[in-house]
């Protein structure tokens, strides 16, 4: 079946509580309404996807479209970008310890503190795992249906006997580990419409119960998940809308909905489950906290001193960051602006700042400088309180407007994406703080997978091992992570020709390593600095160079290595 078929089939599924498209009075708010741009937009949107949208999912959209919309008439959307150099705003590089500590609590702070490990038994938790990312900029075939979180597997071994296991495999073998600790876990996925399907074959599948010391072959993994007393709720979509012609800012037309929608985004999730009742649903269940996290990382899991420490002292929401590294220079950061936690993300500067942007907390003298691993928790009970209470002192739409995203115009060839990180949604609750993972220690709570060569140091290489009695992934190098620049071939934005490239490598002493053209190296030891230079055509087979063979093992230790348009090649130590 034809991707844009299978798109048009799952969307239609997928919302069969709106199967008819309702009238303008019935889906919008009057304040909408009374904006004639907003009103030819909904129609429009009507007229464009194959399915009804929820009131809730019409209003999240158009609210972010007038939002684009007054920044185009005030001067196009550069004036809604972040200045760095505004005096409004404050790095934590150069802030004092109190003013740092009004805003951020150390990680070491919870694990010595006994009385949170005791509460945690009573925790009543639900996670809300984000799965909406395809992977396809990974190299994964989008025809598969399938997200980063179960389209990337790995191998894994248990009393000297080897197995295969997803990320999204290994996450839920942790969950049922985190069932024996906590008082209830509910795991809610958080699904595009098209990572629905493969979140649904994975429940169909039977590799939880196959796996060592699982005693349960027969059963699919839903059962075997039940069955270790993990709730597992319908699926919270993340919805497709309209991408907006960048020349005219109309919506685009296409006959083909992949051409003319796009996943809104995480940005929408908690405004989603607040106006579809279902943060009143886990509300009414007695559900405590709610825990988002990237599917994709396998390590982004619930903690239960910190799922504690919310409820113990009445924190309303926090997030998960760690200090930055030169690996996170694209990423989202924490700032303090006019007095209150707040991000920037690349998207948000202005291409003249980018470059200083990068550079935020890695320039010599800087303090730590926060940084986003978009995990997040939410504390229901006090949440809805907040919420109505809101309602109540000001009106609703003081409600849509607190749990609504900043707007990023996010640009691609084929229009403009209207999105929102939750993060920014988040950062609006009353005395939100962060939790703080030192880079030390970063990888038990952030082990991202945004590119394919992530995949083979987490999943393949020997800098991290598999913990097959927990289901995380152990740190084994020491230092620093390393850093990658690895350019000049298409296959470095290809999971399956990254992990042939390399095989299964030792990168545990490894520094940093860039390389410019393809190269073949299976199974090779990496260390301190590497560069590769190929400019010949094809791969430069490095299992061919003897002067990097030591012991019958393919070895690179400080090494440049240069392969030269006539295939001639050089070998220095750096």
């Amino acid at each position: 079946m034809q991707l844009a078929t299978r798109l048009i089939t799952s969307l239609g599924t997928l919302v069969t509580e709106t199967p008819q498209k309702t009238s303008l009075d019935m889906h919008l708010s009057s304040e909408l309404l009374a904006d004639a741009r907003l009103k030819m937009a909904y129609e429009q949107m009507m007229a464009i996807a194959p399915f009804a949208y929820e009131r809730y999912q019409a209003e999240y959209y158009l609210r972010h479209l007038r939002s684009y919309l007054e920044a185009c008439s005030d001067g196009g959307t550069q004036a809604a970008l972040v200045d760095l150099n505004s005096p409004d705003i404050s790095y934590f590089t150069d802030v004092d310890p109190a003013k740092r500590n009004a805003f951020i609590t150390d990680m070491g702070e919870l694990v010595n503190d006994p009385e949170l490990s005791k509460l945690a038994n009573s925790v009543k938790l639900a996670v809300l795992e984000l799965n909406g990312g395809l992977g396809s900029s990974m190299g994964i075939d989008p025809a598969l249906n399938q997200s980063k979180a179960n389209g990337i597997r790995f191998d894994a071994t248990s009393d000297k006997a080897t197995f295969n296991l997803s990320v999204m495999g290994a996450k839920m073998m942790h969950t049922t580990k985190l069932a024996a600790t906590l008082g209830t876990v509910d795991f809610i996925p958080a699904n595009s419409t098209i990572t629905e399907l493969g979140w649904q074959d994975f429940l169909k599948e039977k590799d939880l119960a196959a796996l060592p010391g699982s005693h349960s072959s027969h059963a699919t993994n839903r059962d075997f998940l039940s069955d270790r007393g993990i709730s597992i709720h319908q699926s919270i979509i993340q919805q497709a809308f309209p991408r907006l012609d960048p020349q005219t800012n109309e919506l685009v037309r296409s006959e083909n909905p992949s051409n003319a929608l796009a996943p809104g985004g995480h940005g929408q999730f908690l405004y989603h489950l607040y106006f579809s009742g279902k943060l009143n649903e886990l509300a009414k269940a007695g559900t405590q906290i709610l825990v988002m996290a990237n599917a994709d990382s396998i390590n982004a899991t619930p903690n239960p001193v910190i799922a504690a420490r919310m409820l113990r002292d009445d924190i309303m929401g926090a997030l998960i960051s760690t200090d930055r590294t030169p690996l996170d220079a694209k990423g989202g950061i924490f700032v303090i602006k006019n007095g209150k936690l707040d991000i920037v993300e690349m998207g948000s500067v202005a291409k003249g700042q980018q470059e200083m942007f990068t550079q935020i907390g890695l320039r010599k003298g800087d303090s730590a400088q926060p940084f986003n691993t978009n995990t997040i928790y939410i504390n229901i009970p006090l949440l809805m309180k907040h919420l109505n209470d809101l309602a109540e002192s000001e009106n609703d739409e003081a409600v849509h407007a607190l749990l609504m995203p900043e707007t990023i115009p996010n640009k691609k060839p084929s229009g403009i994406q209207l999105e929102g990180a939750i993060s920014s949604t988040v950062l609006k609750l009353p005395a939100v703080r962060l939790f703080n993972v030192p880079e030390a220690t970063r990888s038990s709570e952030f082990t991202p997978l945004k590119t394919p060569i992530d995949v083979v140091y987490y999943l393949d290489s020997d800098a991290y091992r598999y913990n097959n009695n927990d289901h995380q992934l152990d740190r084994i190098r020491d230092g620093a992570e390393a850093a990658f620049s690895l350019k000049g071939w298409d296959g470095w934005k290809n999971i399956a020709l990254t992990r042939n490239a390399f095989g299964h490598p030792s990168f545990k002493d490894l520094d940093t390593l860039k390389i410019m053209g393809e190269i073949h190296a299976p199974g090779a030891i990496w260390r301190g600095r590497v560069e590769i230079i190929n400019d010949g055509n094809g791969a430069c087979d490095l299992t061919q160079i003897e002067a990097i063979q030591i012991d019958g093992r393919l070895t690179l230790d400080n090494v440049r290595i240069v392969r030269n348009v006539d295939g001639k090649i050089s070998v220095d130590k750096i």
